[in-house]
């Protein structure tokens, strides 16, 4: 997946948080990319798996139908209560 411009700063605070931290969140305005930066971190990183947490099943769709590969897994916010 290719960014944009705007994105590329935000992925590259992901690659900073990431190599102190093993867990990050990436807290941004609704409609801002978080979802294509979330897809584009996964697919650049096929050695790791992720857990990617979403309100809703749609959300999760989402992010299965646009991440090639096989590291993501999908929760959504209800089963971590």
């Amino acid at each position: 997946m290719e960014l944009y411009n705007e994105n590329r700063e935000s992925y590259l605070r992901l690659q900073t948080l990431f190599q102190n931290h093993n867990l990050v969140g990436l807290d941004q305005l609704t409609g801002t990319g978080k979802t294509c930066i979330a897809i584009k971190w996964v697919e650049d990183n096929q050695d790791s798996n992720f857990l990617i947490i979403t309100p809703d099943y749609p959300c999760a769709y989402s992010y299965h139908k646009n991440i090639e590969g096989n590291n993501a897994y999908y929760m959504t916010y209800n089963k971590l209560s």
